[in-house]
């Protein structure tokens, strides 16, 4: 009896899911760890033993911990869209409020790891320039996403935009209330302050797009 061909394309679709497996796991992994240890104390070989992942098919996916770190943010964004698209207003002040609490609300149980990411990224310039690029790109989003006019978003407004998301974050990571209420509040007051920068800085005809810097 002859044997029986297998698809042709079952390797591609096994590879697949194992690559959509891999990553959770891996993520949670190296979540934990760096808040124990460090993002820059954390090998591949640690997270695999704590993910009960083996290190080649961990290798498979990731080069080194700072992918495994943009696999986080992105999945964080994505989440970020998926809960938040449906309750979007007309008023783009309402939605950044939303969308940066929805934000730290699905990063609140990982924040000793994430309060440990400005020390340990500075020993690594390299990566820290690439991520640098994706933290621009990523603040222009939430500012389309909450709607803010598209015309007045360059430069200038997209890097007030993340100076003051980069406040936010030192006092969500010393925020200690049970509903955040600190970090609420400081958003809310950052929006004003942004809304009155963008007013002016939205004027610059010199900084409109991010080729320019």
């Amino acid at each position: 009896m002859m044997a029986q061909k297998k698809p042709q394309n079952q390797p591609k679709v096994k590879k697949t899911r194992r690559s959509a497996d891999i990553r959770p796991k891996a993520a949670a992994a190296a979540l934990t760890l760096a808040a124990e240890h460090g993002w820059d104390n954390v090998t591949l070989a640690d997270i695999a033993t704590e993910s009960s992942l083996s290190e080649k098919a961990l290798r498979a996916v990731f080069a080194d911990i700072w992918e495994i770190l943009a696999y986080v943010l992105q999945d964080i964004a994505g989440k970020t869209r998926a809960t938040v698209e449906d309750y979007l207003t007309d008023d783009w002040r309402e939605n950044v409020q939303e969308i940066l609490m929805t934000r730290f609300d699905l990063a609140q149980a990982h924040r000793a790891a994430f309060k440990r990411l400005p020390r340990d990224l500075a020993k690594h310039p390299r990566t820290l320039r690439r991520l640098a690029r994706r933290f621009y790109d990523t603040m222009r989003e939430i500012l389309l996403l909450a709607g803010f006019p598209a015309e007045e978003i360059n430069p200038a407004t997209v890097g007030a935009f993340g100076l003051l998301y980069i406040s936010i974050i030192e006092v969500w990571s010393r925020d200690d209330t049970p509903d955040m209420s600190r970090t609420m509040a400081a958003i809310d007051k950052r929006i004003g302050y942004f809304a009155r920068a963008a007013e002016w800085l939205g004027r610059l005809p010199e900084c409109r797009h991010a080729d320019d810097l």
